[in-house]
């Protein structure tokens, strides 16, 4: 009985340890994801400044229009 109970612990200690390597790896990854995608931050700074280019764009393209009227 004693000799099933180690077997059963080794079993279990050798899953633990599985999961443990399977968790490790899974944080590396997310690590490396957060490394590699640009910040919100920094998308939303360029998603402003985009958005004052289009407008001033739009404001010369109606500028010209309405002096090539008259």
């Amino acid at each position: 009985m004693l000799r099933n109970g180690e077997v059963e612990m080794r079993a279990r200690d050798e899953e633990l340890r599985f999961l443990k390597m399977q968790l490790a790896e899974e944080e590396r990854t997310v690590a490396l994801m957060k490394r590699t995608l640009p910040s919100k931050t920094a998308l939303e700074q360029e998603l402003v400044a985009l958005q004052i280019e289009a407008s001033r764009i739009i404001l010369y393209t109606l500028t010209f229009l309405t002096r090539s009227r008259l």
